[in-house]
């Protein structure tokens, strides 16, 4: 048996493991360290960013759109001190999900949503809240957070665009999305962020006003509750004034800040277009009912499709209905349009292994494990695909990872059924 630490020497773990905000230099608990190489190497080991495209339900696949989002973003980052970077390279991902929200999870990650950048109204509004994300990062939010709240994992559960469920629809295949959890802000953190909003944008030379207008647009809107946004980032209170007196303490909008660009504005128009195609579905799914999420997909495959998301839900809808040819062909076309979600590959590897395609079940399944490496349920399907295609022994494998990465009691119950029912499995 293990000895518990001498109590001098977990105190002195305890020390290890605190950090000083980079730029207040006030100490914190965190279990990573603050710097980017182990936010980075932890990002990675967990796939976190791997789990938040799935559940954000997919990046939206307009690269006009995102290239002109990362061209903001990227100005932004660059005007970051080097004090406060610490060595960070900054990501930007936008996704498909029509929530109002956008969001860190450090190592200089930012997502935002479609939903977001359609409600900005010029280029200004969209860089302060993406220098708002990074200030975030530049206070190591991220790793205050995982010490006060003492999570630092994932969760597994029933999801759909933007982690809404379709719960009765979608569990009729018995498919699963990954999510993760989020750290939340608190009132103090939102407010160190702002201030870092104004800091970065009037560095980039972008109009820092564009911040306090975002935001006052969300309070006129939504107030302080309602939307998912204020779910992450909790209104601190009076916040446009505090905004515009930090810009004002900071000399005012120099007269040649940028507000926009035409490219920028090009972007919004056509996120503006697409946005409503994405609200109808997500609307449909949250209703659970099947004909309203197949009448939303279907109008969305018709006007974009190139969109792997509609084409998708078209098919859990065909699946569910009992019309699996349709079904296929949907899942197949979101597949191949798709290969960074996983919850298509995994969703559509059922559906193959169900309609005894085993060769398509085997691909399927090993595309959702190229990019989730840990799903206990791909394995197993492709363990029953290889077993049909008479390769017991690669089956064999798989059904042991499947077991090694299911809880406890989940396991024993697969392992008796598999020992039960697959040919010499039991005997080895």
């Amino acid at each position: 048996m293990r000895r518990p630490p001498h109590p001098l020497f977990a105190a002195l773990l305890l020390l290890a493991a605190c950090q000083s905000d980079p730029v207040t230099g006030k100490r914190y608990y965190s279990p990573l360290g603050n710097d980017y190489a182990s936010q980075d190497r932890f990002i990675r080991e967990n796939f976190i960013a791997e789990l938040r495209v799935a559940a954000d339900g997919g990046l939206l696949p307009e690269p006009e759109v995102a290239a002109a989002c990362a061209e903001i973003f990227e100005r932004v980052a660059a005007a970051v001190p080097a004090e406060h970077r610490r060595g960070f390279t900054y990501h930007f991902a936008l996704s498909a999900s029509p929530d109002v929200n956008a969001y860190t999870y450090g190592g200089g990650r930012v997502h935002c949503h479609l939903g977001l950048l359609a409600r900005c109204n010029d280029a200004a509004e969209f860089a302060g809240v993406m220098a708002h994300e990074i200030g975030h990062n530049s206070h190591d939010h991220f790793g205050q957070g995982l010490g006060r709240e003492r999570i630092a994992g994932s969760v597994i559960g029933i999801g759909g665009i933007a982690g809404r469920p379709g719960r009765k629809l979608f569990e009729s295949i018995g498919g699963l999305v990954a999510g993760v959890t989020l750290v939340q802000h608190t009132r103090a953190q939102e407010k160190e962020a702002d201030v870092r909003a104004v800091e970065y944008t009037l560095r980039a030379g972008i109009d820092p006003d564009g911040t306090a207008r975002f935001f006052e647009g969300m309070e006129r809107d939504f107030g302080d509750s309602g939307r998912e946004f204020f779910q992450t980032h909790p209104n601190p209170g009076n916040r446009v004034k505090s905004i515009r007196d930090h810009v004002a303490e900071r000399g005012g909008t120099p007269p040649a800040a940028l507000r926009s660009t035409p490219a920028f504005d090009a972007a919004l128009a056509r996120a503006r277009e697409v946005l409503p195609y994405y609200e109808r579905l997500n609307a449909a799914l949250a209703g659970d009912d099947p004909e309203a999420v197949g009448e939303a997909a279907a109008a969305g495959s018709l006007a974009l499709p190139h969109h792997a998301a509609f084409h998708f839900w078209l098919g859990v809808v065909h699946e569910a209905a009992g019309d699996r040819d349709l079904a296929l062909q949907r899942l197949r076309a979101a597949a191949a349009l798709d290969r960074t979600n996983v919850l298509i590959p995994v969703v559509w590897s059922v559906v193959e292994l169900s309609a005894k395609n085993w060769t398509e079940a085997e691909l399927a399944a090993s595309r959702a494990l190229a990019i989730l490496p840990y799903l206990p349920q791909a394995y197993l399907v492709r363990g029953l695909a290889r077993m049909r295609l008479g390769r017991t022994e690669e089956a064999f494998r798989d059904f042991d990872t499947t077991l090694e990465l299911l809880p406890k009691g989940e396991r024993r119950e697969l392992e008796e059924a598999l020992k039960a029912n697959v040919p010499g499995y039991g005997a080895r």
